[in-house]
């Protein structure tokens, strides 16, 4: 793209620009706070409570101040981790995935809800027909599917995973050719 360059934005306004892709330098201001009901209380609000079912800590509201503090939106990922070969072949009989499901953070500082649930459903042609897999919840936003490579061998099937937490959020993402069965 020449003759453009690329412009980085804090709070509507430019702060920085560079003649080459990739040299944009932000100072990026420190997190003060993360959107939780009730901001502007000293206090954990009554629907989060201060440490989660993992006992990992809630970030406490900051207190209200004359500018907007910066908030972390309580945004669901998701982590996979497929049982295939260096070639990403699944040549075995029943297909495994460990699924770990959690949310954006930075420097720790994100949302803690508890993942209440996760599905995964499996499709061998090309995403016209779905079927569930089973799924074990082994602990704090970690899972483990479980399904029969039933297809012929070459097939590419796809993958089509859900999950949500205690405050609402949900995550829906599938993924085209996930693996090849051996």
């Amino acid at each position: 793209m020449t003759g453009r360059r690329p412009a980085t934005y804090a709070d509507g306004a430019s702060a920085a620009t560079s003649a080459h892709s990739g040299d944009a330098a932000v100072a990026a201001p420190p997190v003060t706070a993360m959107a939780v009901p009730d901001a502007g209380s000293q206090t954990a609000s009554p629907e989060l409570p201060a440490e989660n079912s993992c006992g990992r800590l809630r970030p406490q509201p900051a207190k209200a101040s004359n500018t907007a503090p910066c908030q972390i939106l309580p945004v669901l990922n998701l982590g996979y981790h497929l049982d295939t070969d260096a070639t990403n072949t699944g040549g075995k009989p029943l297909q495994k995935l460990d699924l770990t499901v959690g949310h954006q953070s930075f420097d720790g500082i994100g949302s803690q809800a508890d993942i209440t649930a996760a599905t995964v459903s499996v499709s061998y042609d090309n995403g016209k027909t779905w079927t569930d897999t089973h799924v074990a919840h082994t602990g704090c936003g970690h899972f483990e599917a479980h399904w029969k490579n039933s297809a012929s061998h070459e097939t590419t099937p796809w993958l089509r995973v859900t999950a949500r937490d205690t405050i609402g959020g949900t995550i829906s993402q599938t993924v085209q050719d996930a693996y090849t069965i051996g």
